[in-house]
């Protein structure tokens, strides 16, 4: 009798532990599908309608910058790849929190040499600290490249 009883005792435990497994597996798939957002970086979007620019002349486009949590300030930033910057702008959203359009006209100096790369950087932070960056390069061509 006690063989039976101790047999009965592993079945049990078997049994126990199938059930623990498969609870297990449920808890952990239920997990893995949870649909909650999670917190994102701002998305920036560049429009920029000529690919080359004239020195002297003006760098002329658009950025635009959306983030569901709302955007608390974009930075944005012009070098030349000769190392020479020529200038950054601090903005903070105030019309619409959750998306922006904001103009770029910046002004290149004069004697810029033709193939100089022109750097222009963003960066983006919503209210919830998570931050992003992007940037576009375009370069100052010469005179003869300016109709295309």
């Amino acid at each position: 009798m006690t063989g039976v009883r101790r047999q009965d005792a592993k079945g049990s435990q078997a049994v126990r532990a199938v059930v623990l497994a498969i609870g297990l597996v449920g808890v952990a798939g239920a997990a893995c599908t949870d649909p909650r957002i999670r917190p994102v970086p701002p998305t920036i979007t560049f429009a920029l309608p000529r690919q080359v620019v004239s020195s002297p002349g003006v760098l002329v486009g658009s950025v635009t910058v959306f983030d569901g949590n709302g955007l608390d300030s974009i930075h944005i930033r012009v070098d030349l790849g000769n190392g020479t910057s020529l200038g950054d702008s601090l903005f903070f959203a105030s019309d619409d929190p959750f998306q922006t359009t904001l103009p770029l006209l910046w002004q290149l100096p004069p004697a810029v040499p033709p193939l100089t790369s022109v750097k222009l950087l963003v960066r983006a932070r919503n209210y919830l600290g998570l931050f992003a960056a992007d940037s576009v390069l375009t370069a100052v061509g010469d005179s003869l490249r300016q109709g295309i």
